[in-house]
């Protein structure tokens, strides 16, 4: 099963999915190519460049060199979608994703669980939801959050027999009560 946790930047997405992998689901990131073909792009440190990106205090910085001014998140969007996008069609990264996946896990394995804190675009699903039994997805709304200066949005799909949608509302300072918000959308999915 494939869990993708959409929601604006900030707003709890990792912390959720870090917890869901200290269970029965392994982490994956469809950003994780991007941050490969960044790197290269720009001619920077691999690691260097995905700890700026990740980093809450300096993705939005233009304090990494060799950029061209751009902050991390800046450099990760015009590489996606300026680059690889219109060269290689809006799927390429959930492409990339699901070569990773037939490489680690063979084919489709009913016993593989992994959450997705990244997923933002549709054309990404598309490719994803082929290898997995389930597809859930779950946008993550929280107060004073939003996806101004983001490239992603909502993902608003249609529920088919093997992908369902759920909306969490976050609280502050009560990431435990996301994570079980998340755990029984998962639980009623698998229900139906």
């Amino acid at each position: 099963m494939g869990v993708v946790l959409n929601g604006p930047p900030g707003c709890g997405k990792d912390t959720i999915a870090n917890l869901m992998a200290q269970g029965a689901f392994k982490k994956h990131q469809f950003k994780d190519a991007l941050y490969a073909h960044t790197a290269k792009h720009f001619e920077v440190d691999l690691d260097k460049f995905i700890q700026y990106a990740s980093e809450r205090s300096l993705k939005d910085s233009r304090t990494l060199a060799g950029l061209g001014g751009r902050t991390p998140r800046e450099a990760l969007i015009h590489v996606s979608e300026e680059i690889f996008k219109p060269r290689y069609g809006d799927s390429y990264f959930g492409n990339v994703e699901v070569g990773r996946l037939q490489a680690l896990y063979g084919h489709l394995d009913s016993n593989i669980n992994v959450v997705y804190p990244d997923g933002g675009f549709a054309s990404e699903i598309y490719p994803v939801e082929s290898f997995f039994d389930h597809l859930i997805i779950i946008r993550l709304h929280r107060d004073g959050f939003d996806f101004q200066n983001d490239s992603r949005s909502y993902l608003y799909l249609p529920d088919t027999e093997k992908r369902r949608s759920y909306d969490v509302h976050l609280t502050d300072g009560d990431v435990n009560k996301g994570y079980w918000d998340c755990i029984r959308c998962v639980t009623d999915a698998l229900k139906t």
